[in-house]
């Protein structure tokens, strides 16, 4: 993941992705704590790329609200 942070940059769609998905590897192996900051950085940076409305940011943020709720924290 350096690696495309570093080629394309923080907020690429693509680098917010790889994000998500290493979130998500940390949920379903029950590592909630590890997953939540991920999800938080995937799902802010796409706000600020690609708007609210953009379906990959709906998507993340699906993703880190699903997170909050298994966390109790929603």
């Amino acid at each position: 993941m350096e690696d495309g942070r570093r080629t394309l940059g923080d907020t690429h769609p693509n680098t917010l992705t790889s994000i998500n998905d290493l979130a998500r590897l940390f949920e379903t192996q029950g590592k909630l704590d590890d997953a939540e900051p991920l999800f938080r950085e995937a799902a802010s940076g796409a706000r600020k790329t690609l708007g609210d409305a953009h379906p990959t940011t709906v998507a993340l943020l699906r993703n880190f609200y699903v997170l909050l709720q298994k966390m109790g924290k929603v």
